[in-house]
């Protein structure tokens, strides 16, 4: 039975255990709203287990533990009508609940606004966030029905998420369950307005083997669920990178600002884009080996 408006399931991410800033822009934006926050993995954050409109819950994982996986592990005991996912590598504005509970009560399955990147921040950085959210650049545009939406700081309907408990025992990985939706007549809306600053890894190399690890999944996922040859993930991974740069290029060019960022995360963004690409082939190549 729902005893929450909204659950708030925030992953530590693999290297980035500082929960502090997140949890407390997540305060400031849920007030008024019964929450249940439920932190999945280990951090240094000292949090009280109930505060105003506010209960706390802890949830273990194995060190390493991949956000998405984190994610199903909250989502599958959440008690809340909306659910909404993040990891300790975000800040939300205040107006992040507000904005987004509004569209999902208006009827979208899921909800997510633009994500910025935080002031100062370095290459490597900079060339992560790119790789992982060019498509969700802010930019000057009215809200819109759209055919995906980023996870990371996204809201959705949780009787929506657990129809489809095949998806949800592999994690919640926010694309597979989009495209199920939307093949349902379901509806995402994206906000270009953003709600969330991306803060990032500790490292290139922490960034890397991150990648790597999301492309394993990404290509063992499209030979076994989606058919893909295993050969076009092969020998398409040496150009990879190239198509990859050159996407994100045309996107920040779109969203008309950030090029200068770009330019000066391009060496780290072509060591992560490698990554991937190897990942990806590795994956098609062992269909199966997906990692949690």
């Amino acid at each position: 039975m729902t005893t929450y408006e909204l659950s708030v399931v925030i992953a530590v991410a693999p290297g980035h255990p500082d929960l502090e800033p997140v949890l407390a822009s997540v305060a400031a934006s849920c007030s008024g709203l019964t929450t249940e926050l439920l932190i999945v993995g280990e951090s240094n954050a000292a949090v009280a287990e109930t505060t105003a409109n506010l209960t706390v819950r802890r949830i273990p994982s194995a060190p390493g533990t991949l956000v998405p996986v984190a994610w199903g592990l909250g989502i599958a005991i959440a008690q809340g009508e909306i659910i909404a996912c993040l990891s300790s590598e975000f800040t939300v504005r205040s107006d992040w609940l507000p904005t987004l509970i509004a569209a999902v009560r208006e009827g979208a399955v899921g909800a997510a606004g633009a994500i910025e990147i935080a002031a100062g921040a370095g290459a490597t950085t900079a060339a992560m966030y790119f790789l992982r959210f060019s498509p969700f650049l802010p930019r000057a545009a009215a809200a819109a029905m759209v055919n995906n939406i980023p996870g990371d700081g996204a809201l959705y309907r949780r009787d929506k998420i657990v129809q489809h408990p095949d998806l949800l025992a592999q994690g919640f990985w926010e694309i597979e369950f989009h495209q199920r939706w939307l093949a349902t007549g379901e509806q995402l809306r994206f906000d270009p307005a953003p709600l969330v600053t991306y803060h990032g890894p500790a490292g290139l190399r922490d960034g890397a083997v991150l990648r790597y690890r999301h492309g394993v999944t990404y290509g063992s996922t499209m030979v076994l669920r989606h058919g893909n040859s295993r050969m076009r993930h092969i020998l398409g991974a040496p150009l990879l990178p190239l198509v990859l740069c050159a996407r994100i290029a045309r996107r920040v060019v779109t969203a008309g600002k950030g090029v200068a960022t770009l330019l000066r995360a391009l060496p780290p963004l072509l060591v992560l884009t490698g990554a991937w690409s190897l990942g990806e082939a590795t994956g098609a190549a062992q269909p199966g080996r997906g990692e949690s």
